[in-house]
């Protein structure tokens, strides 16, 4: 069986987290509300926000600046990102910081099977493009077209 890493952190490291922000008036709060969320959550949730109960609220966001984070020593930076403490279940990564990186899914020619190949492009190179040509063969693909995002038009 594979072993796949989970970036993340434990629940209780989470509630200090939260904790922490909640008690910290220079870190920015705002109510990111479901779908799903009636009506009636809604107006509870706006009263419990207006009165500073962050602690209480599943739908409070935190807005931290000039993040940073690295997966395995690609490193990715934004100024701004909104965190909610409350969330479970898989978490998407945010457009934001995806549309700082060249991504190719597709069908590996030497894996048959689907692939994610990511790189941002602050750090575009040979072996990434190589990847890319053994993977896809993008032999036409060049550094300076996948880093002006120009491949595809």
């Amino acid at each position: 069986m594979k072993t796949v890493k989970k970036l993340g952190i434990s629940s209780e490291k989470a509630w200090l987290m939260k904790q922490a922000d909640c008690s910290d008036p220079s870190i920015r709060k705002e109510i990111s509300f479901g779908v799903n969320d009636s009506k009636e959550k809604r107006e509870s949730d706006k009263e419990k926000f207006r009165t500073g109960n962050y602690m209480e609220l599943q739908s409070v966001t935190f807005e931290h600046k000039d993040l940073e984070i690295d997966f395995e020593g690609i490193c990715l930076q934004k100024d701004s990102v909104k965190i909610s403490y409350d969330r479970s279940g898989n978490i998407l990564i945010g457009m934001d910081l995806l549309s700082q990186m060249d991504i190719h899914i597709g069908r590996s020619r030497i894996l048959g099977k689907t692939v994610f190949l990511a790189c941002p492009y602050d750090n575009m190179n040979s072996a990434y493009l190589q990847a890319l040509n053994k993977h896809f063969d993008l032999q036409d693909a060049s550094f300076e077209q996948l880093k002006n995002k120009s491949v595809y038009t």
